[in-house]
């Protein structure tokens, strides 16, 4: 893309990094949509986000994720491609109590914690 294309990515990106726990979902919501308007849905961000915070975010590029996903949440696949759909999924791993539990003591057990939300990808596709 052109400069101004880059500057948006770049400028959304370190935002939604810089987000505080508990997510302030309003403004994850106006960040993504900056991205969503550049063209690519929230299948290619939500890559990005998983590899730069494994701890927070999770993918649904792939479509057997989304359609597991669908299945388990009774709602259309392709509404995890859309922005509302992407934090529809994130709320409900963020409200849940294992992503809530206590970081491990052990260093493998807190390895694992610190990735929980990118590994639900294994587990749903």
């Amino acid at each position: 893309g052109d400069i101004e294309s880059k500057r948006t990515i770049v400028n959304a990106m370190n935002a939604i990094f810089r987000l505080p726990l508990p997510i302030p979902w309003d403004r994850l919501q106006r960040q993504l949509e900056k991205l969503e308007q550049l063209g690519p849905t929230m299948k290619v961000w939500s890559r990005l986000l998983t590899i730069a915070r494994p701890d927070i975010f999770g993918t649904i590029a792939a479509t057997t994720v989304r359609n597991n996903l669908a299945n388990l949440l009774d709602v259309p696949d392709a509404y995890f491609a859309t922005v509302d759909g992407y934090i529809y999924f994130l709320r409900q791993i963020h409200n849940a109590p294992w992503f809530n539990s206590p970081e491990p003591r052990d260093d493998f057990e807190r390895a694992v914690w610190e990735n929980r939300v990118a590994l639900l990808d294994t587990i749903f596709y």
